[in-house]
């Protein structure tokens, strides 16, 4: 964590627990890139819903009688024109029911430690759906991870599928600073929120830098994602490369408990890890080194970085080891 603002109370997620959404309904219907997935017919609770929808203002595709959506276009309505009807009927194709589907988001949630965020609702539209920036980084570097939501959430504009117009997204960072993701969330009770996703190639180490902005008091989610931007700017600034091992440096003997030592384990190549002034790093050898081996077999391996940020490297002997055990 390169660094926190502000408090760290939950507070209302507005759309960006549509990460979520997505989140978990892709765990369950995997998408290969490009994939539209199955087509599925839109409820009629979905529709009868529309009237009231329209009237409290909410960010809506605007579902028809007898609709049908593959799972790619409605997953794209989602998470680029933040589509709350949309986000009750995947949670009913997924789950049954919306409550059985929320119940799911809650227990990702657990899994992943966001051990402040409770989901009321699969849209974000309901103020009790709360959590906080931190939180929300851990879901979003999850949910990175999963290559159609990454695949998604780098796309500008949702074109529909029946020709529709284009319809223009939220994210205008896109593009912008390495970022190659978001979502943005807005409510009176929420403020404007952004979560987001830039990378930058430190020192030939491709880096993925996720961050949150969370209750903006502006008057639309436009201002937490110029917040973003330039959190964005000065997080890739900050960046800078280490090498804490060049190729074939020394990096572990191994003893044979009897008294005789191998020869020294060399770095099969330089361990670099990106990082910023200040931060510490572990840095481990790990392996099974046999009894007997010849110069430059590989006998474990160089880790270094924070955990779940790690660079390695294959360490292997310089020459016979000079005892046997």
């Amino acid at each position: 964590m390169m660094g926190t603002s502000g408090g760290a109370q939950p507070a209302p997620t507005a759309s960006v627990a549509k990460v979520m959404t997505a989140y978990v309904y892709l765990r369950e219907h995997p998408l290969r890139p490009g994939e539209p997935g199955p087509t599925l017919a839109v409820s009629a609770e979905g529709v009868a819903q529309m009237p009231m929808r329209r009237q409290r203002g909410e960010s809506l595709l605007g579902i028809t009688q007898g609709q049908r959506l593959t799972q790619r276009k409605a997953l794209e309505a989602l998470l680029i024109i933040s589509a709350n009807d949309v986000a009750h009927e995947l949670a009913k194709w997924d789950a049954g029911n919306v409550q059985a589907f929320v119940a799911k988001m809650n227990a990702a949630a657990r899994e992943l430690g966001m051990t402040n965020t409770t989901y009321t609702d699969p849209a974000g539209y309901d103020s009790g759906t709360v959590s906080t920036a931190a939180d929300q980084v851990k879901l979003l570097r999850a949910a990175m991870g999963v290559p159609a939501f990454a695949e998604i959430v780098n796309q500008r504009t949702y074109e529909p599928a029946n020709g529709g117009p284009v319809r223009q997204g939220g994210n205008f960072l896109l593009g912008r600073f390495g970022v190659v993701g978001g979502k943005t969330g807005f409510t009176d009770a929420a403020g404007g929120n952004f979560v987001f996703a830039a990378r930058k190639e430190v020192a030939g180490v491709a880096t993925l830098i996720v961050g949150a902005v969370m209750g903006q008091r502006t008057p639309s989610a436009a201002g937490a994602v110029s917040a973003a931007g330039e959190l964005v700017r000065a997080a890739e600034d900050a960046l800078m490369s280490a090498t804490l091992a060049e190729a074939g440096t020394s990096v572990a003997v191994v003893d044979d408990g009897l008294g005789g030592t191998w020869s020294p384990v060399r770095a099969a190549s330089a361990v670099t890890v990106v990082g910023w002034p200040g931060l510490t790093v572990d840095v481990a050898a790990e392996g099974e080194p046999p009894a007997e081996a010849a110069a430059g077999t590989e006998t474990g391996t160089l880790t270094a970085g924070a955990r779940g940020c790690r660079w390695s490297s294959r360490a292997r002997t310089a020459a016979r080891p000079s005892s046997t055990g």
